[in-house]
């Protein structure tokens, strides 16, 4: 397998992990009362932002753009990647409590790592070198013509 392939692959199995991890709260895991009551003080004392559903949906949707852009060797993918990666470790300064399930830390644990490879992929080596031809084909292409 190429690097190449690795990297489109590594990119495919970080959407649909993130996918799964973003519905997991709907697969109604059986805990008990008192890890329901802690897992209800996750966000406290933290921004009002983290706590709004649409600010989730824009990051599910936002996540999926990416990693579409990256599969298909777009430049600006790479970089929002990178800068959602940045953002997303200062915003636990700014998130509150947090309080997480073993399954949800493991799937946070795994995703992390998938992006760190990812955006390392993307800066080096040939798949770096792959992202630069694309650009450049883009950039001799010139901009479409309309009818």
């Amino acid at each position: 397998m190429t690097q190449l392939r690795l990297f489109q692959s590594l990119v495919v199995l970080s959407m649909f992990t993130y996918i799964g991890w973003f519905f997991l709260p709907y697969l109604n895991v059986e805990v008990d009362q008192e890890v329901r009551n802690l897992l209800r003080a996750n966000g406290w004392g933290g921004s009002p932002l983290f706590s709004q559903s649409w600010f989730y949906g824009f990051v599910f949707i936002f996540r999926v753009v990416t990693a579409i852009s990256l599969f298909f060797l777009l430049s600006w993918g790479r970089w929002l990647l990178a800068f959602f990666f940045a953002i997303d470790f200062l915003s636990i300064v700014f998130g509150g409590v947090v309080v997480l399930l073993p399954l949800d830390l493991l799937v946070l644990v795994v995703l992390s790592m998938l992006d760190a490879a990812v955006i390392t992929m993307s800066f080096s080596g040939p798949v770096g070198s792959a992202f630069k031809a694309m650009r450049r084909m883009q950039k001799m292409a010139g901009p479409r013509q309309g009818l």
